[in-house]
């Protein structure tokens, strides 16, 4: 998941910075977020049956990425995050048990 996340955030940087040519995919985006929506799901799953709190990095980590994206959408439309991505990240809040960080992410769609 983190080096998905670097590659995103390289290409976006690339092309914000002048690499017109430079194509960022959707899936590149999606990708990442979707690696951290699933290790959250897996962290849920290993605090239920060791009953303690889940680990939030993954969803906090696919936030801050969401964020990135959303920066780069103010200054280049073409690298909009679309709606599959918010749904990635509101559901990695989720799978910890955390309805107002998904709340949150959600009221940015808005």
């Amino acid at each position: 998941a983190e080096r998905a996340d670097r590659m995103v955030r390289d290409y976006v940087t690339k092309r914000l910075n002048g690499g017109a040519a430079i194509e960022v995919r959707k899936d590149f985006l999606g990708g990442a977020l979707n690696s951290y929506r699933v290790l959250s799901e897996k962290a849920a799953e290993q605090a239920r049956l060791g009953r303690r709190t889940p680990d939030a990095s993954f969803a906090r980590k696919a936030d801050d990425l969401l964020a990135f994206a959303e920066q780069a959408y103010e200054q280049d439309p073409t690298l909009s995050p679309d709606i599959k991505s918010y749904n990635m990240v509101v559901n990695a809040f989720a799978n910890i048990g955390d309805p107002e960080g998904a709340e949150v992410v959600s009221r940015r769609l808005e």
